[in-house]
């Protein structure tokens, strides 16, 4: 699986090395390198109007994917969850995968970039059921339900200062830790949010040796 690192690595790459200059040496990130919230958050607001289609129709990235697949597993045993948190929920991929899945209650969304979390906003579901994004004025006209009751802009370290439920069934982070070094701070953030007897779902990479 290619993850969106992969598109992380790509923009530093071009950000290192000058296109004008002979390319001798290939600069990679060192292992636990923790990028700044500041990068990464102008990184992402970059990269909202064509992430998605970058990563659909360019990359073999399933992420999203995975972890609906695993909350989905777990409704077996204990039916769908009653509130979710979708944990740095871009432009809403795991959101579409969960809702209505996995998810019986309300789905909120939080990301440290607000453009990418406008287009999460922006989700709902027409009346044929499918997918489709509408600005509030359109939502408002048709009545249209959004994939998310709320989409809120943050700091996953911070998540108290989010606006959020205090805690939620099921917490999911799609291809967020990589961007974490020390992943201690993050998870407990995390653990954080998931009530007694819920479900934390995150993904993680492995490196070539």
């Amino acid at each position: 699986m290619r993850s969106l690192t992969a598109l992380l690595a790509l923009q530093l790459t071009h950000a290192l090395i000058p296109t004008t200059t002979r390319r001798r040496r290939r600069h990679t990130p060192c292992k636990g390198t923790k990028l700044t919230s500041d990068y990464v958050e102008s990184l992402f607001d970059g990269f909202a109007d064509t992430f998605e289609g970058v990563l659909v129709e360019q990359l073999e990235y399933c992420a999203p994917q995975k972890v609906a697949e695993a909350a989905i597993n777990a409704t077996a045993h204990r039916g769908k969850y009653a509130s979710a948190l979708d944990a740095g929920c871009g432009t809403g991929l795991a959101g579409l995968e969960l809702r209505d899945a996995a998810v019986r209650g309300p789905l909120d969304g939080v990301d440290l970039s607000s453009k990418m979390a406008e287009y999460a906003a922006a989700l709902c579901l027409p009346d044929d059921g499918a997918a489709a994004r509408a600005d509030a004025v359109t939502l408002k006209a048709t009545g249209w339900e959004t994939i998310y009751r709320r989409v809120e802009t943050g700091n996953l370290l911070q998540l108290d200062k989010c606006g959020l439920d205090a805690q939620y069934e099921l917490v999911v982070s799609a291809d967020v830790l990589c961007y974490f070094g020390d992943l201690k701070g993050v998870l407990s953030a995390l653990a954080a949010k998931t009530a007694p007897g819920g479900d934390l779902i995150f993904t993680v990479e492995t490196l070539p040796e």
